[in-house]
C-alpha cells in the first residue's frame, strides 16, 4: 500500500469521527442543556411582554 493512500485514508476517517462527534455534541446539548436555556428565555420574554402591555394600557 503507497502511504499517500494510507495517509488520504487517515484523514478522511479523522475527519469523519470529528464531524459525528461534534454533530453528537450538538445534540445531547440541544436535548438536555438546551431545554433549561430555552424555558428560561421563554419566561424571562413572558415577563417583560406582560410588562409592555400594562404600561401601554396605562397610557
Amino acid at each position: 500500500m503507497k502511504f499517500k493512500s494510507l495517509y488520504r485514508r487517515l484523514l478522511v476517517s479523522f475527519l469523519g469521527i470529528l464531524f459525528v462527534t461534534i454533530f453528537l455534541i450538538l445534540a445531547l446539548f440541544l436535548g438536555t442543556a438546551g431545554r433549561g436555556f430555552r424555558d428560561a428565555l421563554e419566561n424571562q420574554s413572558f415577563g417583560k411582554f406582560k410588562i409592555f402591555r400594562e404600561s401601554s394600557r396605562k397610557k
